[in-house]
């Protein structure tokens, strides 16, 4: 299974910030943004050969850790990191994790 930007998007908006509920949809200025993030992300990734996949089709076992680095990314100085805990229950930032 895949998922798209938008889909990507709900994730790091809805799941990972909690800026918006979950049961809603990014605006189509946060869909930007995360899409721009992402495609940067891409671009990067397939020049050192890291991705099997078409852009558009996100593969559904990449989907979390990407919008992890892509929220933590978002964050920017206008809010801390989220934290999610590592294996020994331990906070870590979630673009780490």
């Amino acid at each position: 299974m895949t998922s798209n930007v938008a889909e990507l998007a709900a994730d790091v908006y809805g799941v990972r910030l909690g800026l918006v509920d979950i049961l809603k949809e990014p605006s189509a200025a946060q869909r930007a943004r995360v899409e721009r993030v992402y495609n940067q992300w891409f671009a990067e990734k397939s020049l050192e050969d890291r991705v099997y996949w078409p852009r558009e089709e996100i593969p559904d076992e990449i989907v979390g850790a990407l919008s992890r680095i892509i929220a933590a990314q978002l964050c920017g100085n206008r809010m801390p990191v989220p934290t999610e805990p590592d294996e020994n229950g331990l906070p870590m930032d979630i673009g780490t994790r």
